[in-house]
């Protein structure tokens, strides 16, 4: 019996799923929409922590978060697309009995590990928010603290989620693109790796 979805055995699942565009794409868009709603919720708390905040000033930047969310949506198109094509070019392309739309389907369903560690980074963010001193008196004050606050992607806790996150989305690329374009994984690793590392580089900066 085929799985029901790849995030444990991915080989057995893509061997089996026709096409798995639509369920990948699904993944994807579940991981924009969590994501943007949990970064509108920790500028809102960073803003809520702030004391004696100028009247309209929350309104103002919650307001521009919206344009910020919508432009971070493409870029995460552009991503997706990106990790597509690394894998289905540089496993074999057209030689193999894959396509782009299959690539591009697994490739949605690699986010499902940060789609899984969302909740437990925002619960990380979220102790470390309410750990601020912000005061309205002192922008310099609160500049500072935000940059602390920015500084806690290097914290070990944050650390080893985004190494287990990598090294889950490699899992599934890897294993994922093999059984889709029908080659071994010794062909799908590198690329899958070489995702990894650039995503493990974006996430750490």
């Amino acid at each position: 019996m085929s799985p029901k979805t790849p995030l444990l055995r991915p080989a057995a699942y893509f061997e089996r799923t026709r096409s798995p565009l639509a369920t990948g794409t699904a993944v994807f868009l579940a991981h924009v929409i969590v994501d943007s709603v949990l970064l509108y919720l920790v500028v809102y708390l960073i803003l809520d922590r702030i004391e004696e905040l100028p009247a309209g000033v929350q309104g103002e930047v919650l307001g521009m978060m919206m344009g910020i969310l919508v432009f971070a949506a493409v870029i995460y198109v552009i991503a997706w697309f990106l990790v597509a094509a690394v894998m289905h070019f540089l496993s074999g392309g057209n030689d193999t009995a894959g396509s782009f739309s299959d690539a591009l389907g697994v490739a949605g369903w690699a986010y499902t590990p940060e789609l899984i560690s969302a909740p437990i980074l925002f619960g990380f963010i979220w102790t470390q928010i309410e750990q601020l001193d912000l005061s309205g008196d002192d922008p310099a004050a609160i500049a500072a603290e935000i940059e602390a606050l920015e500084a806690g992607g290097l914290h070990p806790v944050a650390i080893i989620v985004a190494l287990g996150v990598v090294a889950w989305s490699v899992y599934l690329l890897s294993k994922g693109v093999a059984a889709t374009h029908d080659v071994s994984v010794e062909k799908t690793l590198p690329p899958a790796l070489l995702v990894g590392a650039a995503s493990l580089l974006l996430t750490l900066i």
